[in-house]
């Protein structure tokens, strides 16, 4: 894959896990498909991920409150879209 940085053919997919707050506001997202360039060594998400991250930041209704704080855990699923974990 084409790295959109520094444009060598050496950018591959890998998944991240990041936490984006604290306390209870804090939203915890697994999974989530991260371009790595091994020449540049850079890493970015596309542009539909970062509107999907921001989209579950916005919208924290019908959370997963596993620590009974009122954060969100949530697991980007294989056709990127995001599923709670049960």
């Amino acid at each position: 894959m084409k790295c959109e940085l520094c444009g060598a053919q050496a950018a591959v997919t890998k998944k991240t896990t990041k936490n984006f707050g604290r306390g209870a506001s804090l939203v915890v997202i697994e999974d989530i498909p991260t371009i790595h360039c091994t020449n540049c060594h850079e890493s970015y998400v596309t542009a539909d991920t970062a509107r999907e991250i921001d989209r579950i930041r916005k919208n924290r209704s019908g959370r997963d409150d596993r620590k009974g704080d009122g954060s969100l855990f949530v697991t980007w699923s294989a056709n990127d879209s995001c599923r709670r974990p049960k």
